[in-house]
């Protein structure tokens, strides 16, 4: 009887220690699955940051050229449709028309030029910033395997392992610890069912973020086409108050030489030029304490 008894508690704390290991392999491999879906994650999110960094620009330079050709078509309707006629307007007022209407179409096409190459060089580094260095990290064959537990795996453990009776080193470790004047508090819970033992989720801060790898792999390919985009901007600048001064040309004309009305040829004169002092201005004040963007030296 007693060999009877021996036998069974011997092959219930087989059995235990079996599901036991059975149950800690199942939880690692839940475990590795879980990790890997969070990193494959993690990198969808920085991919979408990339895709969201480029469109910025992208679109940016869409609504430039857009803008950017209306204003050019106005310039030349100025330039053509719109030229006082020769007889009741002075010469001076012709050459200041004509000067001010070509340079904003200089200055337009220069622009679209730019945001036409900018929009191009974004586009193409970050589609190789997606294809090359951010990339989703699918798991191999190899790595699978190696999360994936086998009943023979058990059959390796060492014979202590394979016989370990149940709940008798938690008990003698709380026991030494009791007998070492320690509160029960101080000895480690390796149930993991206390109240903190998830870890506290804290807001990533902007450093961290500037500090992520494929961020800085996106600010140094910016230079790329950094420059193409800012001064894609003044050129616009520019031409939109030559093109205000080719309309105050205009409205001098009409309204001065055509219809006699001094007053209102004033009042117009006044207001565009207001307008494009304040379009200045705001420019200035956008960009009086941006650094200095330098052309690069090689395209791609």
């Amino acid at each position: 009887m007693e060999l009877l008894a021996a036998g069974a508690a011997g092959a219930g704390v087989l059995s235990y220690n079996r599901k036991n290991f059975m149950f800690d392999k199942e939880q690692f491999r839940e475990k590795a699955y879980f990790s890997q879906e969070m990193k494959i994650r993690k990198h969808e999110l920085y991919r979408e940051d990339i895709r969201d960094l480029t469109d910025l620009t992208v679109s940016k330079m869409d609504v430039y050229m857009v803008i950017n050709v209306l204003q050019l078509l106005f310039c030349v309707l100025l330039f053509t449709e719109g030229m006082p006629q020769p007889g009741l307007t002075p010469l001076w007022l012709h050459w200041i028309l004509a000067a001010t209407s070509g340079s904003g179409v200089l200055y337009f096409v220069l622009s679209l030029w730019l945001a036409m190459h900018a929009s191009i060089a974004a586009h193409s580094f970050g589609v190789r910033l997606l294809t090359q260095f951010v990339r989703l990290p699918v798991p191999n064959l190899q790595q699978i395997d190696s999360a994936a537990a086998k009943a023979k795996d058990y059959e390796a453990l060492s014979l202590g392992q394979i016989l370990r009776i149940p709940v008798l080193q938690q008990q003698l470790r709380k026991l030494t610890a009791a007998m070492g004047d320690l509160t029960t508090e101080e000895v480690e819970d390796t149930t993991g069912m206390q109240d903190n033992f998830l870890p506290e989720v804290s807001a990533v801060s902007v450093e961290e973020t500037a500090s992520l790898k494929h961020i800085q792999l996106y600010r140094e390919l910016q230079a790329n086409w950094q420059a193409y985009d800012a001064y894609s901007r003044v050129s616009m600048a520019m031409g939109t108050n030559q093109l205000l001064q080719s309309i105050n040309a205009y409205c001098l004309g009409v309204l001065l030489s055509e219809t006699q009305t001094g007053w209102a040829a004033a009042c117009c004169m006044a207001v565009i030029s207001s307008v494009a002092w304040l379009i200045v201005r705001h420019d200035r004040s956008k960009c009086g304490d941006c650094p200095r963007v330098q052309m690069p030296q090689t395209l791609f």
